[in-house]
């Protein structure tokens, strides 16, 4: 609970700032949970916790689509 508090406060300072200074503002946040609700044990490798292939395919997937939109 401790970490989860502290992340999201991290990122509402971070986001606020990078607003007020208009840079844009990526997150994976919402689209790993939402992957990891459907599919808990898909994303990281069990030995050491680190993104797995899929979690990069994800990552790809999403900043791919991201930065397309950004870079219209």
């Amino acid at each position: 609970p401790i970490f989860i508090q502290s992340n999201n406060l991290l990122e509402e300072h971070l986001k606020k700032y990078l607003f007020e200074k208009k840079i844009p503002y990526f997150t994976m946040k919402d689209s790993i949970l939402e992957y990891h609700i459907k599919n808990p044990d898909s994303l990281a490798i069990p030995e050491d916790g680190h993104p797995n292939r899929e979690a990069h395919r994800l990552f790809a997937t999403k900043l791919y689509h991201w930065l397309k939109d950004k870079l219209k």
